[in-house]
Order: structure tokens, then C-alpha cells, then sequence
């Protein structure tokens, strides 16, 4: 790499139980030559971190792989590699993966690649996506996609999510307020409840709170309830967050990020709901402002 001095490279992978990117080897480069050894392994997708603001994601397995560039032209930067997954992914603008149409071709249309597994991982995750297309979806891929990491944790996903999709019980847990009121989803029974799956450093958690209040407030007669569930590793900023954005409904977290309870819903992302109804089944996943407002307007 041109340009590249003095500089730590960092290789990042995901970590599919915490969901966060974690580094797995660092090189110090003085001279823009750098080298990695990955352990050999189906497709994995691995990202490039320089200087924590350049970031450069591949696919990689048992082929070598080759990264050249420019620092002082981002669009410089080649990835040559022999490995047919990571050929695949770069046929795609990255944002394909993470769009629910782009990535849903993607999912159905070539079942026999590791990157469809993982696009499957991200967007099972994110989006609405009904039962019967997550089924068709689980069923088309081949032996060989199933082979990688990414599977096995789509499978367990899979199995979650279609536990508490809609018509099913909302399972029941506990945590407590910021006050240290001891809250369970039981005791909400004989109201709506929009479980309501959030994070103090989320901007787009942040950004539906103001209209979530509007809602809220208008419907302090009616029988409906918000009980947020924060995913915050951190107490502190969990607290402040509710403080500042004076939230007034019911707040409850155990302090442990990706918890148990986020685990129990299948949510390893935020923002995500679930409507429940008053006899505690799940009546509607993933519900937006508007159709949350028409909704409370109907009680």
C-alpha cells in the first residue's frame, strides 16, 4: 500500500455470538507491506482496518489474497484473490447485502454460496421477513454453503426467530428499572405491549423517540403499554439516555449488552419490536411509527 507508514493494520472479523467486530491480528507496517495468516477454513468475510478510518472488506478461505492502493486515493484499492466466494461478493455493491430486495435476490438466487448464507444472517436479523420465505430460503441452500460458520448461526437464528414469530407466546423474562424495580413481561398481561428493543448509542433508536412519546402520551387511557428493553453494556449511558430523551415508560435492562433476553427474541440488532397483545401472544414483528400510530388510535 502506497503511502502507508508507521501505521497499524488491524484484521477484524465478526463475532457471530456478540455480533461485534473484534480483531483477530495486527501487523505494524513501516514501509505499506504488510502480511496476515488465517487459519484454513470455509469463506469468512474479514475486514482490513488502517488507521480505524480505511476499512476493506473480503471473503477469504484457503487462496491468497492480495490488497493494493493508494492512501491518497481510496479508489485505488484492489483485492485480488482466487477465491471464487470473494469473486462472488465483489460482484455486489456492498450495500446489496444489507438492502432487503438486493439481498433477498441474492438469498434465493445463488443458494450455493457462502455470501448468500451470510447475507441470510444479517437481513434474518434486521428485516420483517415472513416464515414461509425464511423457510424456501433455508431449504434452497446447498451442502457446501451449509458447511461454514455463518449456517450454523443462521440455523440457530432460524430457529429463534420462527419460536417467537407472530401468533406464538411472547416468552417471559425479567430485568429491572433504572430505579431497581424488578419488571416482568407477565405483569403487563391484560395490555398491548410494544416491546420495544433498544441501545443508548443507536441513532436510529434515538431518532423514533419523539414520536414514540407523541404515541405514548396519547394513549395514557387506553389499554397500551412500551416496555424498552436496552441492550447497553454500560448502566451509566443506559440511564442518561433516558434521562435526556425523558422517556417515560417503562425501562428495563440487565446491563449485559447481548443478553439473555435479547438472545430469548432472537435480536442481534437495534432498533426491533414486537407487538404483543393482551393475552401475551406476538401479533405483529418489526412495526413502524405509522402503523404503530394508526394502531394505538384503534384501541
Amino acid at each position: 500500500i502506497k503511502g502507508l507508514k508507521e501505521t497499524t493494520i488491524n484484521l477484524l472479523k465478526l463475532d457471530l455470538e456478540s455480533n461485534e467486530p473484534v480483531i483477530i491480528d495486527s501487523f505494524f507496517s513501516s514501509s505499506g507491506n504488510f502480511k496476515f495468516s488465517l487459519n484454513k477454513a470455509p469463506s469468512y468475510l474479514y475486514t482490513l482496518a488502517i488507521n480505524d478510518t480505511l476499512k476493506i472488506p473480503f471473503f477469504s478461505d484457503t487462496s491468497n489474497t492480495e490488497i493494493k492502493g493508494d492512501l491518497s486515493s481510496i479508489s485505488s484499492f484492489k483485492v485480488e484473490s482466487s477465491s471464487t466466494e470473494d469473486a462472488f461478493f465483489r460482484k455486489f455493491s456492498q450495500d446489496a447485502f444489507f438492502e432487503k430486495e438486493k439481498g433477498m435476490n441474492i438469498m434465493l438466487n445463488h443458494p450455493d454460496k457462502i455470501v448468500s448464507v451470510f447475507t441470510a444472517y444479517y437481513q434474518f436479523q434486521i428485516f420483517n421477513i415472513s416464515k414461509d420465505t425464511m423457510d424456501i430460503i433455508m431449504s434452497k441452500f446447498s451442502n457446501y454453503s451449509k458447511q461454514s460458520v455463518y449456517y450454523d448461526y443462521l440455523n440457530k437464528l432460524y430457529k429463534k426467530i420462527t419460536k417467537i414469530s407472530e401468533g406464538k407466546i411472547a416468552p417471559n423474562f425479567s430485568a429491572k428499572t433504572k430505579d431497581g424495580e424488578l419488571i416482568s413481561l407477565i405483569d403487563l398481561r391484560g395490555k398491548y405491549v410494544l416491546l420495544d428493543f433498544w441501545a443508548s448509542w443507536c441513532g436510529p433508536c434515538i431518532q423514533k423517540f419523539p414520536e414514540m412519546k407523541n404515541i405514548y402520551n396519547n394513549a395514557k387511557n387506553k389499554n397500551f403499554q412500551i416496555l424498552g428493553v436496552s441492550v447497553d453494556v454500560r448502566r451509566d449511558r443506559w440511564v442518561n439516555s433516558i434521562l435526556l430523551n425523558k422517556l417515560n415508560w417503562i425501562n428495563i435492562s440487565n446491563a449485559r449488552g447481548w443478553g439473555e433476553i435479547s438472545d430469548e427474541y432472537g435480536v442481534k440488532a437495534v432498533p426491533q419490536n414486537f407487538l404483543i397483545n393482551p393475552d401475551g401472544i406476538i401479533i405483529k414483528k418489526n412495526i413502524n411509527i405509522n402503523e404503530l400510530k394508526l394502531f394505538v388510535n384503534s384501541l
